[in-house]
């Protein structure tokens, strides 16, 4: 689950993920079906009585020695002003569900 749930509707938070922008709209896709782009880089969901805009921006990738590079994206989830913290906190139980991957 998130760590952070924004303390005021219409903010933001901003999540750090080792996934490439390919991996992102896949697991955003398990997410939402046909999430509504809104820009080069955003995508507008349905929550409840409101919208959850998720953008990704990449960034340089995280190096781990000499053999291993992993993809890294700056994701940022803005949630419309009508959210209340019951909503917030539950669309990000979903969002964490949908990038979940497994291992091993």
């Amino acid at each position: 689950m998130s760590a952070f749930v924004p303390a005021s509707p219409g903010l933001s938070l901003e999540k750090t993920m080792s996934l490439s922008l390919r991996e992102f709209e896949i697991s955003l896709r398990r997410l939402d079906a046909a999430p509504e782009t809104v820009g080069a880089d955003t995508y507008r969901l349905a929550h409840g009585d409101g919208t959850v805009d998720i953008s990704a921006r990449a960034l340089e990738p995280a190096v781990l020695g000499k053999l291993m590079r992993l993809p890294r994206c700056l994701i940022t989830i803005r949630f419309s002003d009508t959210h209340d913290e019951a909503a917030r906190r539950a669309f990000l139980v979903r969002f964490d569900l949908a990038f979940q991957r497994g291992g091993g």
